[in-house]
């Protein structure tokens, strides 16, 4: 999750969404948001860096 305008222009943003998800080769969850939909990287990343530990752990999450 990154506020738009908060970073410079040539930062490409993503949606958080299945496809999104689906198309990533990894997926790095580097902060803990109360609006991001844990659940839904969970499912649909094929692979996760947790630097929070904010996942369970699973087949494609790995903790840092």
């Amino acid at each position: 999750h990154l506020e738009p305008g908060r970073f410079t222009p040539d930062i490409p943003l993503s949606e958080l969404t299945a496809a999104t998800l689906e198309a990533a080769d990894l997926v790095v969850v580097l902060v803990d948001h109360d609006d991001t939909d844990l659940e839904l990287i969970g499912r649909r990343a094929s692979h996760v860096f947790d630097t929070r530990h904010c996942l369970p752990p699973g087949p494609n999450v790995e903790h840092l």
